[in-house]
């Protein structure tokens, strides 16, 4: 964990994967879109997004085609998800 201007940033984790997760689990049956974003709204969105965009469609390509998603954020998920 680092301390930036006084920001308490932490790395990407398990538990931040298993929270999206357990929240989208909640959510799904209810709900048509779901929109993610960041405080920057570029790498960590894209890959929360592609990741759940393949396990919920079977398919991320346009993620990795107009944007280029936190490889870290993305395979965290997707190791949660398929655990």
């Amino acid at each position: 964990m680092s301390n930036k201007e006084g920001l308490n940033l932490q790395l990407f984790g398990r538990k931040d994967a298993i929270h999206i997760l357990e929240f989208v689990e909640k959510y799904i049956d209810d709900i048509k879109l779901i929109i993610v974003n960041c405080e920057a709204g570029v790498s960590r969105s894209a890959g929360v997004a592609g990741a759940l965009s393949k396990i919920l469609n079977g398919w991320d390509d346009a993620y990795f085609k107009h944007s280029l998603p936190n490889m870290l954020v993305y395979r965290t998920i997707l190791v949660e998800y398929f655990k």
